[in-house]
């Protein structure tokens, strides 16, 4: 009854204002539109009329729109990715009854013509017939394949969009309790699952129709038509494959910074990626080029940067805090201003020696190519290079965890806050006013994602390259550690094929024949390892000399500024000097290790050339494998000691000067 009152207001026995107002007022509700000051809830209460017809409507129209949507374009999809995968079944089927259909058509001229000698030349009729009905079945598969790429090239970006929004809203499903939202999550399966089962389908249409060109009993074609044939099974090998745009590729290359990849040209690519963001390209493997977007994003984050923690830092400590006489505060902003210059002046250092270091990757490159995957060093290789990468990993989250908390602290305090509480920026004061509040926010914000950016790239580069040649030489310690039980192994399997009294007689003849040929190897590898650890010292000297005098004199700063202001940037610091002590330290280990390896390779079972050999690789194993901050100290973890120490005992020196 409250329905039908409603719709006889409509009428003109309600001719009041109130009514009249209403009557327009509710149907502008439905295009989002209230002119009814008295109405202030929507479609509220919802189970009143006319709330509850309207919303239903509403409700009911979208959900057609929705379903006849997803319904109609997924159609679409299926219908033209099935029309592919058809032809590509189809066609298969026509190549595995190919010589059939020659044969037939062989037979019929046999039969029609007995003039002929067709039993003298029936493969080249036969063949003459498979040469006619090639030609169009690779026009078949050509323009197949085009019209399925051209598919996934008009679906590319609808399928991405759509991979993003049901993922979102799977989440939101789950969070919102399976008993409320079991009817969406069936929805968004089903769309997905639909999407996923075309693009399977098309897969295995592929591998289908290799099978049949396999099948096709190309071996009694003549050499013409076999070679027709190999093209197109190299052609049919490729996958036909459907991409969401391209999002698994975004996933797979998103999976390669985990733990799952821990090979050398892998752990190289992670930071090489991120440092052609910085325009520096390390990897010799990449011939693009820098994309040319970073060569205009670059110069505004570098002058973003530069202005905030270079021009307004030296401005504020050698103008403003003479003027306030805040000595405090000159050196909270001193500690960043130097803290930060570590990253850029490291890049700057890469940079002058961009193509020694392209050389000494190139190197690393190399000697990893001629490792024999399913070997039993490459497979210790790869289980310490794992070890490295835990290790870069920790180092970058660190980092990152630094920076997040050095950036949301201000979001997260109540009030306004800037990111340097102890000094502006210069020429945008009052700092806590709009625009200067925002505009040095962003310029903060972009500067300190810079510099961490820097950071854990390039001392990723010098951890990954070091690390390298520690697993190296830890897995080359294990090959010397079992080079006499595998010449015994060696020696038994020869035993096994020739069980001669030779063979018998010449045991350790056939042994240290084995340990010669191994030592030869073992040789290379340890030489080139050392000659890679040499460049990579020449290529980082001068990065990291300025990078300890950076830290030295930014710590003493932080000291002198106060640990209650300058916490933040001393564990920064501290992470990033660490982790090159203990990069150098663990090659320092490795050489320790490689040393005792050597010694316990029980040499004494060789003959009087293996040991000399053994000796000499011995005599170079003693020399230690440092690596140093430019000749200013051996980086280990010892010198991180005397590093602290050393900055205290300044601070120590300098505190009661400055508190004067």
């Amino acid at each position: 009854m409250s329905f039908i009152k409603s719709i006889r207001k409509f009428g003109l026995e309600y001719c009041d204002l109130p009514t009249m107002i209403w009557n327009v007022a509710v149907m502008l509700r439905v295009v989002t539109l209230n002119v009814d000051p008295r109405h202030r809830k929507g479609l509220e209460p919802i189970l009143e009329s006319p709330n509850y017809e309207i919303s239903y409507i509403i409700g009911s129209t979208s959900t057609m729109y929705v379903v006849h949507l997803t319904a109609n374009i997924t159609g679409l999809l299926i219908i033209l990715t099935g029309y592919a995968k058809s032809q590509i079944i189809s066609l298969g089927k026509e190549f595995q009854e190919l010589w059939n259909d020659a044969d037939k058509h062989y037979k019929g001229i046999a039969s029609t013509n007995d003039l002929l000698p067709t039993a003298n030349n029936q493969n080249a009729i036969k063949n003459e017939y498979v040469k006619k009905q090639l030609p169009n079945m690779i026009k078949i598969h050509v323009s197949t394949t085009q019209i399925l790429r051209e598919t996934e090239r008009v679906f590319r970006g609808a399928l991405a969009a759509e991979f993003v929004l049901l993922i979102l809203s799977l989440i939101a499903e789950l969070l919102g309790g399976l008993e409320n939202t079991y009817l969406q999550v069936l929805y968004g399966f089903a769309i997905v699952g639909m999407d996923c089962f075309a693009g399977q389908r098309v897969i295995d249409a592929g591998l289908t129709f290799e099978k049949a060109v396999y099948n096709s009993k190309w071996e009694n074609f003549n050499a013409e038509n076999m070679k027709t044939m190999w093209m197109i099974l190299l052609n049919s090998q490729k996958p036909l494959n459907l991409s969401a745009g391209e999002i698994m590729k975004i996933v797979t290359a998103i999976r390669k910074f985990g733990l799952e990849y821990c090979d050398f040209p892998t752990m190289l690519w992670n930071v090489a990626v991120m440092l052609r963001v910085a325009t520096l390209n390390v990897d010799p493997r990449h011939k693009k080029g820098i994309p040319f977007i970073y060569y205009i994003t670059g110069p505004i984050i570098v002058c973003c940067f530069y202005y905030a923690y270079c021009f307004s830092t030296l401005w504020f400590v050698f103008v403003r805090s003479r003027e306030t006489n805040d000595i405090v505060s000159a050196m909270v902003a001193f500690s960043i201003s130097l803290c930060t210059e570590i990253g850029p002046t490291k890049l700057l250092f890469l940079i002058l020696n961009r193509k020694q270091i392209r050389s000494l990757v190139e190197k690393c490159l190399e000697l990893n190519s001629h490792l024999m995957p399913d070997s039993r060093f490459y497979k210790n290789l790869l289980k310490q290079m794992r070890t490295v990468k835990k290790r870069f990993i920790l180092y970058g989250s660190l980092n990152i965890m630094n920076g997040v908390v050095y950036i949301s602290q201000p979001l997260l305090t109540p009030g306004r806050h800037v990111l340097n509480e102890n000094f502006p920026f210069y020429g945008l004061e009052p700092v806590l006013e709009t625009p200067y509040y925002e505009i040095s926010f962003v310029v903060g914000f972009i500067s300190t994602c810079y510099v961490l950016h820097l950071t854990i790239n390039i001392t990723g580069l010098l951890v990954i390259l070091t690390g390298y040649t520690e697993s190296q030489m830890i897995s080359l310690g294990l090959e010397f550690q079992e080079l006499w039980n595998d010449a015994n192994k060696h020696y038994q399997e020869i035993v096994l094929t020739d069980n001669s009294s030779v063979t018998v007689n010449k045991e350790n003849a056939i042994k240290n024949a084995y340990v010669k040929r191994q030592l030869r190897n073992m040789i290379n590898i340890h030489t080139a390892n050392i000659q890679i650890l040499r460049q990579t010292e020449r290529a980082f000297r001068g990065a990291l000399a300025a990078e300890f005098v950076l830290l030295i004199l930014s710590l003493i700063a932080e000291l002198l500024g106060g640990l209650e202001n300058t916490y933040i940037q001393i564990p920064y610091g501290f992470a990033l000097v660490g982790m090159d002590c203990l990069a150098g330290q663990r090659v320092l280990d490795a050489g320790v290790a490689f040393e005792e390896a050597v010694y316990d390779s029980k040499w004494e079972n060789f003959n009087a050339e293996n040991m000399r050999t053994v000796w000499m690789i011995l005599i170079n194993s003693q020399r230690p494998l440092n690596l140093s901050a430019g000749g200013l100290a051996n980086l280990n973890l010892g010198i991180l000691m005397t590093f602290a120490r050393s900055a205290y005992s300044a601070y120590t020196a300098l505190s009661s000067h400055v508190k004067h």
